[in-house]
């Protein structure tokens, strides 16, 4: 995964936004723990529960992803909203 777009002449992987931050990703179908590890590469804490968002995606368009989900994205502009959880 790489972080911002790749400005190489090949085939452009597909950008994806989370938290606000675009990431390249290696392929159309990104997975909930792709984004996990994009949002938060270090769980803030070991209790927490995240809850991500999307919307702008081609397949579902818009929706929650859970764990083990995935999503097919846009080549640009599709965008993922991950909340942390930490229960009490």
């Amino acid at each position: 995964m790489q972080n911002h777009s790749d400005h190489s002449n090949g085939p452009k992987s597909p950008e994806i936004i989370v938290n606000g931050t675009p990431y390249g990703v290696p392929d159309d179908i990104v997975s909930y723990a792709e984004v996990m590890s994009l949002a938060y590469p270090e769980p803030p804490a070991p209790d927490t529960r995240f809850t991500v968002t999307f919307y702008n995606a081609r397949k579902p368009k818009e929706g929650t992803l859970t764990a083990g989900g995935t999503v097919e994205v846009k080549k640009k502009g599709s965008v993922f909203n991950v909340k942390a959880t930490i229960k009490s």
